[in-house]
């Protein structure tokens, strides 16, 4: 009787542990399909953010190409002012800004405004 209730007990403790060990391996097997899961997502996010990127580039040269033609076809060009206002007006070699908001154009390098005209730098 003593085999019997033994054997009985132990065989009950063998399938406990049995369980236990299953319900391991399988916490173990989801834990790891959900780091891959993540991984995969992360990878994914990753592709998609350098072809965005990639996209914005090429289409920022593309732009930059079209005004290009633009401008040489106007023979315009883009300024900036210091207060970071930008401007189009025609490629010359110094364009100056009166505070009332008229422009000269300037090809002589060595002429100064008044304290009144601000100079234009071309965007390169």
């Amino acid at each position: 009787r003593w085999w019997q209730t033994e054997g009985a007990r132990q065989q009950q403790a063998n399938l406990q542990q049995m369980q236990i060990s299953q319900q391991l391996h399988q916490q173990l097997i989801a834990g790891l399909q959900a780091q891959a899961q993540n991984h995969m997502y992360q990878s994914q996010n990753e592709v998609s953010d350098i072809q965005m990127e990639t996209w914005r580039n090429t289409q920022s040269m593309s732009d930059a190409g079209r005004q290009q033609s633009v401008h040489g076809v106007h023979e315009t060009a883009d300024y900036v002012g210091p207060d970071g206002q930008a401007y189009v007006a025609p490629d010359v070699d110094r364009l100056w800004r009166h505070e009332q908001g008229d422009v000269f154009v300037s090809s002589s390098l060595g002429l100064e405004m008044g304290l009144e005209w601000t100079e234009l730098k071309k965007k390169r």
